[in-house]
């Protein structure tokens, strides 16, 4: 088992489903968690509520579609932690729209919204921890960059992740390395 005591994990989409669970395993194996929230602050803080409290953890507002948004957490982050061990990249969405009841301009809207979240908002954020901050400060120690997802969203974040890993590898001198 992998020592994550007092390691930073951050979770996008960690307030419910699949990145609640993944909060719960890291906080459980001693890291302390950083989820963030689309819109939804309330679940937040029952998950927050939920981890063991030996550690510390926090969360944010994000929309994984803003890169302004991203930019905050990542802020935030070094501020409150220094460095950043392991990002899950779980955010996600799913618009139910049954095709045969909606227009072309809903179903469109839901294909944007399910696209740009999933999709762009996945690379968004690997883009943004493969170029964004002097990797001696918020990647000293990171180990591994998880593109979670269901399957279909995960294979395209994967080849951006995989593209990606060559930046940190030359940035970092391999001390960080992307899982998939």
């Amino acid at each position: 088992m992998i020592n994550f005591t007092n390691k930073n994990v951050l979770i996008t989409g960690g307030s419910r489903g699949i990145g609640k669970a993944c909060a719960k395993l890291f906080s459980d194996l001693n890291a302390n968690v950083i989820i963030t929230y689309k819109s939804n602050k309330v679940e937040a803080d029952k998950t927050l509520q939920s981890l063991n409290r030996n550690n510390k953890h926090s969360s944010c507002q994000l929309d994984i579609t803003k890169p302004a948004d991203i930019e905050k957490v990542f802020e935030s982050v070094v501020e409150n932690y220094k460095t950043l061990d392991v990002v899950v990249n779980n955010a996600g969405v799913f618009v139910e729209h049954k095709i045969n009841e909606i227009s072309y301009n809903e179903w469109q809207q839901a294909w944007n919204e399910t696209i740009s979240t999933n999709l762009t908002g996945v690379s968004n954020l690997c883009f943004f921890c493969c170029t964004t901050y002097d990797t001696t400060t918020i990647w000293q120690n990171c180990k591994y960059i998880f593109p979670w997802g269901i399957s279909w969203r995960a294979r395209s974040s994967c080849l951006w992740s995989q593209q990606g890993r060559f930046k940190l590898d030359e940035s970092i001198s391999s001390s960080c390395t992307c899982a998939i």
